[in-house]
């Protein structure tokens, strides 16, 4: 187990990252020391902890919303438990590697670990459990779950979950197992609440069927603002400032899950790709307007990761190192492939004028 301050992990995001202040906490299924708390949001000393548990990728306003509902809980400490890799991940790449046929496509990544901790902590979660999902971890009996992890070791006394929640060995709890098993102990289960829009309950699903249409208005509705990566600036071929476009390389959410999957369905890694407008956070007071390659860079090269690469307009100096937020906010146009470079840098040239244009104008618009 190890804690870690969210804050900690935001060093050069803007304010609304570095005002967080949650608590990180790594589990391993294999452990069953209680873990201390801190005191509640009242001040006075913890009764126990109130837990959301659930995958929260993307951090949508429905996710926003049930973290609210912990954080009314005076006597108990908010808290979030949730999985790293996504389990159907983990069952993706195991079925995948054990050659079994008919291997169901994982989803593809809305958020990066980072993004999803931070977004978790700005809702207002006190301590975030990062649930190690390994084979322990998936062979782990249902009423062990509740009983060792949930009610013993994180002290919950208040549980959210989804209706259709499903845990332990072969998905073999419920929620009213859960329900069942903690009531005896005086811990109190509910569902969580349901956010719509349009007459649509809004889910990770949503957001991730915008992206992947491209359609980033949507997005930032289902998030709650736009829709954005961090992550340390890395260095790269160095080809965009060979042909006058220095870029940020960022990697983006799934591209580290490419190769653990390489004999899983073919699906994309993150669910977003293309040539877009955006806004980058963390180079200057002020965030900097943008235009962005996200994908597998077919211009350059053929089987390539998944990477996000940033032109800031009007912008020069070394980043490399830097954790900066990049706000995706228009797609321009999917990735194509060129036959010369001379044929791909008018395209860049074409891409930034119409990235600047639609950034003018975006900046005339009212927001709330």
């Amino acid at each position: 187990m190890s804690d870690m301050p969210a804050s900690s992990r935001a060093s050069g995001l803007p304010t609304p990252w570095q005002a967080t202040h949650a608590t990180v906490h790594r589990l391993d299924a294999t452990s069953s020391t209680p873990l201390d708390l801190p005191q509640a949001s009242s001040g006075a000393a913890a009764l126990g902890r109130a837990l959301a548990i659930g995958n929260f990728d993307g951090v949508h306003i429905g996710h926003q919303a049930i973290v609210a509902q912990l954080v009314q809980h005076a006597s108990l400490v908010p808290g979030v438990l949730t999985f790293e890799p996504h389990p159907r991940h983990f069952f993706a790449h195991r079925f995948s590697a054990l050659g079994a046929g008919d291997v169901k496509s994982p989803p593809a990544i809305i958020s990066t670990l980072r993004d999803r901790v931070a977004g978790l902590a700005r809702a207002g979660a006190h301590e975030i459990f990062l649930g190690r999902f390994n084979h322990a971890m998936a062979s782990m009996p249902a009423h062990q779950f509740i009983t060792e992890l949930l009610l013993k070791r994180l002290q919950a006394r208040e549980i959210l979950v989804g209706e259709d929640f499903r845990f332990g060995a072969n998905r073999q709890g419920d929620f009213e197992l859960l329900e069942r098993e903690a009531r005896r102990r005086d811990c109190r289960v509910t569902t969580w609440p349901q956010v719509q829009r349009a007459g649509r309950r809004v889910s990770s699903s949503w957001v991730r069927q915008a992206l992947l249409a491209g359609d980033l208005s949507l997005a930032t509705t289902l998030l709650g603002g736009p829709y954005s990566v961090s992550g340390h600036v890395l260095h790269g071929q160095k080809l965009g400032r060979q042909l006058g476009f220095p870029t940020l390389n960022l990697r983006v959410p799934g591209s580290h899950l490419r190769d653990a999957h390489r004999s899983a369905p073919a699906k994309p890694a993150s669910a977003l790709d293309g040539i877009l407008a955006v806004r980058v956070h963390g180079l200057a007071d002020q965030p900097l307007d943008g235009v962005a390659s996200w994908g597998t860079r077919p211009a350059v090269t053929s089987g390539g990761h998944s990477l996000l690469e940033v032109h800031v307009l009007d912008w020069s100096g070394d980043a490399y190192g830097q954790i900066v937020q990049v706000d995706c906010l228009h797609k321009l146009r999917d990735e194509a492939h060129f036959d010369s470079l001379a044929a791909l840098t008018e395209q860049i040239r074409l891409d930034t004028a119409q990235a600047r244009e639609w950034l003018a104008q975006f900046k005339d618009r009212p927001h709330g």
